[in-house]
């Protein structure tokens, strides 16, 4: 199915079949990430203090506290 929007300034082509199809894409990427992100936390989880601490001092780490800093009290928050 076609379909052609048109206003005064353009006319936009659209194409429901692309549009479900990128659908299934974004919902098999969102299956896929939620799986991924389930996993990194389940190991952090599982990780000491001492190792987070590391993770967290590391330059382009996304692990952070940003209440306290970075300490070995925070990385037991953090993980």
């Amino acid at each position: 199915y076609t379909e052609e929007l048109s206003s005064k300034e353009s006319s936009v082509h659209f194409d429901e079949k692309e549009l479900q199809n990128v659908h299934a894409e974004v919902r098999g990427l969102n299956a896929y990430l939620s799986k991924l992100y389930y996993g990194y936390g389940t190991v952090l989880t599982e990780i000491p203090p001492a190792d987070c601490l590391g993770l967290m001092s590391e330059k382009d780490s996304l692990l952070m506290d940003t209440h306290d800093g970075i300490d070995e009290e925070s990385a037991k928050r953090v993980c």
